[in-house]
């Protein structure tokens, strides 16, 4: 667990405790349901991804201290489509970010699975 807490007044509890999200409403805010309560609070999502990135790194730091390991990312693109290579440009971007290691292989889309 990432122990990521959501807070609304006193009420904390652990991200992803029995919640569901709803469409953003607007660029990196959305919309949190809480079933259990029955009403929704506003949430920065670019703070939590903020917070989660520094959970994962720090995890990563602790697993390369105690066991010389460090996580990775491999990636294997075929083809020119510009849409996914910026999309593996952006995932390779936040694995650095977190600490993880990465290579990646980059194949023409004539290639075969030979």
């Amino acid at each position: 667990a990432l122990g990521l807490q959501l807070q609304h007044g006193r009420d904390a509890r652990p991200f992803g405790a029995s919640v569901a999200f709803a469409q953003p409403r607007a660029a990196g805010v959305a919309m949190l349901a809480s079933p259990a309560e029955g009403r929704a609070r506003l949430i920065d999502g670019k703070a939590i991804a903020a917070a989660v990135r520094r959970d994962i790194k720090a995890s990563s730091d602790e697993l390369k201290a105690a066991h010389g390991t460090t996580p990775g990312l491999a990636v294997v693109l075929v083809g020119n489509r510009t849409d996914s290579a910026t999309y593996v440009r952006m995932k390779k971007k936040a694995a650095a970010e977190v600490g993880f290691y990465s290579v990646d292989r980059n194949f023409d889309e004539t290639v075969t699975q030979e």
